[in-house]
């Protein structure tokens, strides 16, 4: 197998490592989605470039809907495990907000082909945007409310402070900011990045504990 291969993550035939082979066709899916789109990748194709058996598809997932949900739901944990060690190394309350959006600009500058698939999936079925919905409110809200609560602890956010409300808020801007701005007006990353540190003092001022 060549080198690009096993930086993608592709398993090779006859290996039994049935969490190997799902993260094989979650990168490859969410590639294959990119690339193509939804509708015109194939379960073939994500199976080949995973170097897997389509029928894993199948069997994991439960066909291409299953995979497209499963490998986004992963990426968005991994998203929130770097917003916790953002949240971890701030020193102010301007520092941690501003560091989380702009670590949601980054997801969405990086995968801007994939959120338009997805999004375009959530516009024309209804039952796929409130599993989005559903998907980002325990992925990111929930993971936000996590990391804020130290910082209440630490006194860099002040104790009266709504957390829910406070991570609701962070992650609703970072998807303005991400998306429409980024992924939809096409406005360049640096001028997002500019509006997300404005936005970051702006609402670290009415929390910030110090």
């Amino acid at each position: 197998m060549d080198t690009a291969a096993t930086a993608m993550g592709i398993v090779e035939p006859g290996r039994h490592d049935k969490e190997a082979r799902k993260q094989a066709l979650a990168d490859a899916a969410l590639r294959t989605f990119a690339e193509r789109g939804y509708e015109a990748a194939t379960t073939r194709e994500i199976a080949d470039v995973a170097g897997c058996s389509e029928g894993l598809i199948h069997r994991y997932f439960g066909g291409k809907r299953g995979l497209l949900w499963a490998a986004l739901a992963a990426k968005h944990e991994d998203t929130a495990l770097r917003l916790g060690d953002v949240a971890q190394t701030a020193t102010t309350a301007e520092e941690a907000i501003e560091g989380i959006l702009l670590q949601f600009v980054e997801m969405f500058s990086v995968r801007e082909q994939l959120f338009r698939v997805v999004m375009s999936r959530c516009m024309v079925d209804a039952e796929e945007g409130v599993e989005y919905g559903e998907m980002i409110r325990e992925k990111q809200a929930g993971a936000l409310a996590e990391y804020f609560e130290p910082l209440v602890e630490r006194g860099i956010l002040r104790s009266d402070v709504d957390i829910e409300a406070l991570s609701e808020a962070v992650r609703d801007v970072a998807y303005m900011l991400g998306f429409m701005q980024l992924v939809v007006f096409g406005t360049d990353r640096p001028v997002v990045e500019d509006k997300a540190r404005a936005v970051a003092r702006m609402l670290a001022a009415g929390v910030d504990g110090g």
